[in-house]
């Protein structure tokens, strides 16, 4: 359930058609700077992979994707407004509540998950990441009640897949030749 979105109103409107099909929505977020065309790359590349990570976690997720000979707004930099998310802190993934039933959209029940402009660059990267996302997303909606609680899961899912990520970078720098080095610190 992979939603291409061509506008800040494209995307209004399709996430208000389906308000009432999922708990969480989620949108991939990336702006027009040159160290993020491969964000964008990417998304053009892998559409169908999206539509299929979308429908394993069962929500709606959202991407900007410019169609040959349509009109386009990269909606991101508006949709990161809205959440206060700045665009410095692009690119990411934004993982929110359905919008109210008068399609205003509640800021304050999302996650972001902000990426690395690099971890696009290759397949062996970001999907991982995706895949893990994957997962947090899955177990959240086992024990939750509530859309707030399934983001709380979701945030805390991921809270503990960058820890994991942090341990990992250091297991690959100490296999890569890195000393470790036990200092004993006395208090006086």
């Amino acid at each position: 359930m992979g939603v291409p979105i061509a506008s800040f109103d494209d995307f209004s409107s399709k996430l208000v058609q389906r308000r009432e099909e999922a708990a969480i929505f989620g949108v991939l977020l990336f702006d027009s700077r040159p160290s993020q065309k491969v964000v964008k790359s990417s998304t053009e590349a892998q559409t169908e992979w999206l539509d299929d990570f979308a429908r394993a976690c069962g929500i709606y997720f959202f991407y900007p994707l410019q169609k040959r000979g349509k009109k386009f707004k990269n909606p991101s930099p508006d949709i990161a407004r809205i959440f206060s998310i700045p665009t410095a802190k692009l690119p990411g993934i934004l993982m929110f509540a359905p919008p109210n039933p008068d399609g205003t959209i509640r800021a304050d029940y999302a996650v972001y998950i902000q990426l690395a402009d690099a971890d696009f660059s290759k397949p062996s990267v970001y999907e991982p990441i995706f895949d893990d996302l994957s997962q947090v997303v899955g177990e959240a909606k086992v024990p939750a009640s509530s859309t707030q609680e399934m983001l709380a899961h979701v945030r805390d899912g991921v809270r503990r897949l960058k820890a994991r990520k942090l341990r990992r970078k250091l297991v690959v720098s100490l296999k890569d030749g890195a000393e470790v080095l036990l200092v004993k610190i006395q208090w006086l």
